[in-house]
């Protein structure tokens, strides 16, 4: 793990995807909502330069993903929520808590 005494100022403020100081932040658990804020539909949440989506599944379980569908980048922030995952409202690709694709448009994919 990289120390903090070993970043340079510019390396630390630079927090996207792949960067020193984003790697070793994200080694860290950051609050990004309030457990009573995720009702019946997808929370945007923006943190560390990533947009990503949080939701509440059918079953209850919270998720935080990637906020764009693999297909075609439509936002998940307007999915349809699952008993499992959530399913883009554009092409219906269904995502399931890890953020794989188990569905596209009710044909259930092999893991």
């Amino acid at each position: 793990m990289i120390k903090p005494s070993e970043l340079t100022w510019d390396q630390v403020v630079r927090v996207g995807s792949g960067t020193l100081g984003g790697n070793y932040l994200r080694s860290f658990w950051w609050p990004v909502a309030l457990a009573d804020e995720v009702k019946d539909v997808p929370v945007p949440v923006k943190v560390l330069g990533e947009e990503l989506v949080l939701f509440r599944d059918l079953s209850g379980e919270l998720t935080l993903l990637g906020a764009y569908c693999s297909h075609r980048r439509a936002s998940l922030e307007y999915g349809i929520i699952q008993a499992d995952g959530i399913r883009c409202a554009y092409h219906g690709w269904c995502y399931d808590r890890r953020g794989r694709v188990f569905s596209i448009r009710g044909i259930r994919q092999k893991n």
